[in-house]
């Protein structure tokens, strides 16, 4: 298991704003800052040697707000190599795409 930071610079267009939701696109660069690296559950042992100490990325999100709640389907397309230039690690291609979701409460005025 890996541990990130990921620092987004990305720019949404808003789609749909009505009274009773909003509907978003965003879009832009990421990179992703490994902070640690927990092997003690896999069968496959990487140390934190095994990979670069950041990647680059373009994601895109889809954002749906109902009055409080957030929702947020996002994919990461990883643009460089996870994997360091390690002899053992350094052919095993490593570019990756990722899923996620986020799902938050809304505060603050919208006005």
């Amino acid at each position: 298991m890996r541990t990130n930071l990921k620092l987004k610079g990305m720019i949404g267009y808003r789609i749909i704003d009505s009274y009773q939701f909003d509907l978003r696109f965003a879009m832009g660069p990421t990179y992703d800052v490994l902070l640690s690296v927990d092997d003690r559950n896999e069968e496959i042992g990487y140390n934190k040697g095994d990979f670069r100490k950041g990647s680059m990325n373009i994601d895109a999100a889809l954002g749906f707000d109902m009055g409080l709640v957030t929702l947020e389907p996002n994919v990461s397309f990883g643009l460089s190599r996870v994997f360091s230039d390690n002899p053992t690690v350094k052919d095993i291609g490593s570019k990756y795409l990722t899923y996620g979701l986020t799902v938050g409460i809304n505060l603050g005025n919208d006005d």
